[in-house]
């Protein structure tokens, strides 16, 4: 990316808007809201296990 930012294949408008729109993201899907986050303690395990898949 530095190089792509160099040789002005990239401009940091195209950047900042990718971050912004990242960020957005993040922020409606609750990831920033730390202990007030009711999903917090799911792990990946809980999501991807067997009972997840109808195989319990």
């Amino acid at each position: 990316m530095t190089q792509a930012l160099a040789d002005g294949s990239l401009d940091t408008a195209t950047v900042d808007a990718a971050v912004t729109r990242l960020m957005e993201m993040r922020l409606r899907t609750g990831e920033f809201d730390g202990a007030e986050d009711p999903y917090a303690g799911i792990a990946a395990a809980d999501i991807d296990g067997p009972g997840a898949r109808g195989g319990a």
